[in-house]
């Protein structure tokens, strides 16, 4: 998450989109070499029309930062690592599931997660957060929440095990 907020920070759209692409790519490879999955020959034309596609349209973005690129570069290579070990855990543990697998790591971090922003001053700023008692603001949160979960399982839907 930092990886993909600094990138948006220091890029612009175009260029970032570009970017984001190649975590397709990666995960492609990466499911090669980790699982043995070999992709279709359509599957790989799609994923390389679809990187062209992005380089075209980033194509008259030539400015350059090298932060922004290693962000967003590092941004992919920790999205295809996640995508390809969450689907090698849930082959060999049939009975956990993604729903169970998505708890557990989110249960692990958890305190690292309250330290840090604790740490950071984070904590109070969202206690002193204005907003809490408005029922719209509340609404809109948990509906924030609740695509986040149906988005984090994009690996599995994308990519099904």
């Amino acid at each position: 998450m930092v990886f993909g907020l600094g990138g948006t920070k220091e890029l612009s759209l175009p260029m970032f989109t570009m970017l984001r692409r190649f975590a397709i790519l990666m995960t492609m490879i990466a499911e090669f070499y980790v699982l043995n999955i070999r992709p279709k020959l359509s599957v790989k034309i799609s994923v390389a029309l679809m990187i062209i596609g992005a380089m075209i349209a980033a194509g008259n973005d030539l400015g350059f930062n090298f932060e922004g690129y290693c962000f967003v570069l590092a941004n992919d290579f920790l999205t295809a690592a996640n995508c390809v070990f969450t689907k090698k855990k849930l082959n060999t543990q049939k009975e956990m599931g993604k729903y169970g697998l998505m708890f557990y790591c989110a249960v692990l971090m958890l305190p690292l997660s309250v330290l840090l922003n604790f740490g950071m001053g984070e904590l109070q700023r969202v206690c002193e957060f204005e907003y809490w008692s408005d029922a719209m603001f509340i609404i809109q949160f948990l509906l924030s929440c609740t695509m986040g979960f149906i988005l984090k399982l994009q690996c599995n839907v994308v990519y099904p095990v």
